[in-house]
């Protein structure tokens, strides 16, 4: 013997699965267009930061179509590095990230937030502060971490920067 299924139930249920993988896809579309919202503001904010500087006349400042060139790069070697200070951190204590492409498009847009803040509020290092607290805060939100977890991977991130760099003008001296 069958059960006898009521073709209304089903049809409920079907709707409502339905209705469940909607949500979980806007989810992961909202997942994925933050931090890509992110890039492009900071990104944007940081060429015209250097455009409006450039029409100011600093005498240090590149030209800004060398600097357009040379941040986007400049900002993929950042994300490489907190990408292995990330990897470093879930090895140790914080256990995952989530998919690849979606924690490198998290910390391109962290770093293009960061970047602009810095450079678009002349401030000094009130500017560095406050786009230190930024850092940390999209930190917290985007990878679901606590404020202490975001502050040692900031500083995880930090010292291998400071590796790189240093190692990178190390190389260039002929050391």
């Amino acid at each position: 013997m069958s059960p006898i299924v009521d073709s209304r139930w089903t049809e409920a249920r079907r709707k409502s699965a339905a209705k469940r993988e909607a949500a979980e896809d806007a989810e992961a579309r909202k997942e994925w267009l933050i931090p890509l919202a992110l890039l492009i503001a900071g990104v944007g904010v940081v060429i015209t930061a250097a455009m409006v500087r450039e029409s100011g006349g600093e005498a240090d400042a590149p030209p800004p179509w060398l600097f357009a060139l040379i941040y986007p790069v400049r900002l993929a070697i950042e994300v490489v590095i907190g990408m292995l200070g990330l990897w470093a951190a879930c090895a140790l204590w914080l256990g995952g990230a989530g998919p690849l492409g979606l924690g490198l498009l998290r910390l391109a847009g962290i770093y293009a937030i960061y970047d602009a803040i810095v450079i678009a509020i002349p401030l000094g290092m009130i500017s560095g502060i406050i786009g230190l607290l930024v850092y940390i805060g999209l930190l917290v939100k985007l990878f679901d971490l606590e404020a202490a977890d975001a502050i040692m991977l900031v500083i995880i991130t930090f010292v291998l920067k400071l590796g790189v760099g240093l190692g990178l003008m190390a190389l260039l001296a002929g050391l």
